[in-house]
This record gives C-alpha cells, sequence and structure tokens, in this order.
C-alpha cells in the first residue's frame, strides 16, 4: 500500500496521540519512514 501525503500527515499527527509501545502495532509504518514523509514534506513548500 503507497501512502499520499495527505495519509502521512494524519498519520504523523496520530501517532503523537498513543503511547509509544502501542505504535508499532497500530501503525504499519516505522518512524524512519514517517521522518522521511516529513523532510520531503519541508523539503518541497
Amino acid at each position: 500500500m503507497r501512502y499520499e501525503p495527505a495519509d502521512r500527515l494524519w498519520l504523523a499527527a496520530l501517532s503523537h496521540l498513543l503511547p509509544p509501545r502501542s505504535l508499532a502495532k497500530t501503525f504499519p509504518i516505522t518512524p524512519a519512514t514517517l521522518l522521511a514523509s516529513h523532510r520531503t514534506l519541508v523539503a518541497n513548500k
């Protein structure tokens, strides 16, 4: 599954609401993926 930039933004925002232990079980992406997506988003602005 490929995530669109808007999907990544929502996942990043929601990730701050969950305890760190449950992140791996809830989201199918890694923190590194979130950071890379954020860097790309910021670079394109």
